[in-house]
């Protein structure tokens, strides 16, 4: 990308690759082309310019640059566009049912809790079932505007990647901004809209454990032990005896682990979903052979049973469910910034504050743990920062690139016009000479035909004296 830069040189001009430092006079942060020019009534010419702002678009800059920044305001980003988030995955919103969108808030020192479910969005959307953005957009701010904590601090909005944006109305290091997703109310579902944190629901299967430690068993000769494990899908029933497989070391004391073993290979070739697995407590070397089931979340359910379940450690038609757990992730946190002046390079190689690092030197291999992930986010910033700055800048140069040629092109016709004008008036000019030409040649011919006839007039008149 440098050596493309470098080598953007035309009519000894580089506007991508500068060094803009004081000491070179030869750079102008503002370049002047000549666009078109025009003759005024005493024939003086004019000429107009375009003006290129090489500051703006540059991409690399090995002097230095003083710029005067503003004061800025806190702004929390989500952490990808709204079309993307799972709430709008199929193009809309669905808050006809229990979803909710529940985001804590937190500017300075209030705090407060947003929620948008079914009872509050009536008013906001025609269709509850395919809520647009700008309808969540709108419900939003209603929802911050009727907040005694929110109310004329902050507001929502889109950026221009379309994700959800939360801005304060103040501006400075003190203004501070923290939102994060919260558990929805009761009888609500989580709703994820691309803000950063969340609510994470993890299903669990059941897992039966025995009510009394496993004895090692004799399946030696005629003994079996049959048990039953259903998974709420299928019942699947297991006799393990001297031929089960995997063999054990002793056939007479079959060993937790070993039982398991063969529990596993009888309940797989079966289809079954289900599965045992064996613990020990070592401070009293007490061995327990446990069983999960297959399906997962509060209503699977795994049942032990059987003529020999008691062999196992369980009662006869034990039953448990899976359960479910839910954690909520941190948010963003932003802060404003105090005006001052920043010393900037060009888009590629400008090191930016929070990363530490310039767009064209970026590096994410060493980036591990909360404080990587915090780096990365805002790495992702950065760069979306510079694609719309370069976005912006080549509109620019496309828009002076369409002026100047529209220029050119008229400047082309009037010359071909003035051509075609010069052109006919000189072809006027020589027909009427050679007309003149003409009439003079005429003149002349007949003038000595009349002295011819004069001449020989007179002599005609003494041949008659003779």
């Amino acid at each position: 990308m440098k050596a493309t830069a470098d080598s953007s040189v035309s009519n000894s001009k580089n506007w991508l690759s500068v060094d803009s430092a004081p000491t070179n006079s030869a750079y102008q942060a503002t370049e002047q082309v000549v666009a078109g020019f025009s003759r005024g009534g005493t024939g003086t010419l004019s000429f107009s310019t375009v003006a290129i702002p090489v500051q703006a678009l540059r991409l690399y800059d090995s002097g230095a640059t003083t710029t005067t920044v503003p004061a800025t305001p806190a702004q929390v980003t989500g952490r990808t566009a709204l079309a993307g988030t799972p709430a709008f995955q199929s193009g809309a919103a669905d808050f006809s049912g229990t979803n909710e969108v529940a985001l804590d808030f937190t500017v300075q020192s209030w705090s407060t809790t947003i929620r948008l479910n079914q009872s509050n969005m009536a008013s906001a959307a025609k269709d509850l079932s395919k809520v647009t953005r700008d309808e969540l957009l709108s419900a939003l701010n209603n929802r911050i505007s009727a907040s005694f904590a929110l109310a004329g601090i902050i507001e929502a909005g889109l950026d221009d990647a379309g994700r959800l944006q939360f801005t304060t109305l103040d501006v400075g290091a003190a203004a501070t901004v923290s939102v994060g997703n919260s558990f929805p109310s009761a009888g609500h579902t989580a709703m994820d809209i691309g803000i950063a944190g969340g609510v994470v629901t993890q299903l669990w299967r059941p897992v039966a454990l025995p009510s009394s430690p496993y004895t090692a068993l004799d399946l030696s000769g005629s003994n079996t032990r049959t048990i039953t494990i259903d998974d709420g899908q299928t019942s699947t029933t297991v006799t393990l005896g001297a031929s089960s497989a995997p063999p054990p070391a002793d056939i007479t004391a079959v060993t937790n682990l070993e039982v398991v073993a063969m529990l596993n290979t009888a309940l797989q070739a079966q289809g079954s979903t289900a599965g045992s697995y064996a613990s020990t407590i070592a401070a009293t070397s007490t061995d327990y052979v446990n069983f999960y089931g297959g399906p997962v979340g509060p209503t699977a359910t795994l049942t032990i049973s059987g003529p020999d379940a008691v062999a196992f450690g369980f009662v006869s038609g034990y039953t448990i469910n899976g359960t479910s757990s839910t954690t909520v992730t941190p948010g963003y946190t932003a802060s404003g910034s105090n005006p001052g002046s920043i010393t900037t390079r060009g888009l590629l190689d400008t090191v930016d504050g929070s990363t530490g690092m310039a767009v064209g030197q970026i590096a994410i291999a060493g980036l591990v743990g909360t404080a990587g992930d915090a780096t990365l986010r805002a790495i992702i910033t950065q760069v979306d920062k510079a694609i719309a700055a370069a976005v912006e800048a080549g509109t620019t140069l496309g828009a002076i690139k369409t002026r100047i040629d529209g220029q050119m092109g008229f400047i082309d016709t009037l010359m071909k016009a003035n051509g075609r004008t010069v052109g006919t008036l000189v072809d006027a000019d020589i027909e009427e000479e050679s007309t003149k030409l003409k009439a003079l040649q005429t003149q002349q011919q007949l003038a000595i035909q009349a002295l011819s006839i004069a001449n020989s007039g007179s002599q005609t008149v003494l041949a008659l004296f003779r």
